[in-house]
């Protein structure tokens, strides 16, 4: 679930069924992961940087922290991004794009080359009216 809040967007991620331990864990650029997820192209980078947290000329939007599953492939995780927005008119929007949260096979380097393997799994970012009361 994404929700957007003033300076940024939160991610919380319930995810089951991966192998324990890191995966790399982005939004990609486009919102299908059919036929599979290969369809979702690359990562979402509306500001045209470089790749990895650890790149001195900024990293792509859709790089998020790598999330870590447990020994039953479950993974519960929380996280903030300044980089995106859910505003549809907004340049770095993933919905206005279609993003992608992808979860790959290892942990992002975080250098200036992914390294995280496989894509393992995919889903598509859509618009919900959530009602919190």
């Amino acid at each position: 679930m994404l929700t957007q809040m003033p300076h940024g967007v939160l991610d919380e991620v319930e995810v089951t069924g991966l192998s324990p331990g890191g995966h790399g864990f982005h939004i990609h650029a486009v919102g299908t992961c059919e036929p599979d997820s290969g369809a979702a192209g690359g990562r979402f980078n509306p500001a045209d940087r470089r790749h990895g947290f650890g790149h001195v000329e900024g990293f792509h939007a859709g790089v998020l922290p790598n999330i870590h599953a447990a020994g039953n492939g479950a993974v519960r995780a929380d996280d903030f991004t300044a980089d995106v927005t859910l505003a549809a008119d907004a340049y770095n929007s993933p919905l206005d794009s279609d993003g992608s949260p992808i979860i790959h096979s290892k942990p992002d380097t975080n250098g200036q080359s992914a390294g995280a393997g496989d894509r393992v799994t995919c889903g598509v970012i859509r618009r919900v009216q959530v009602d919190k009361t």
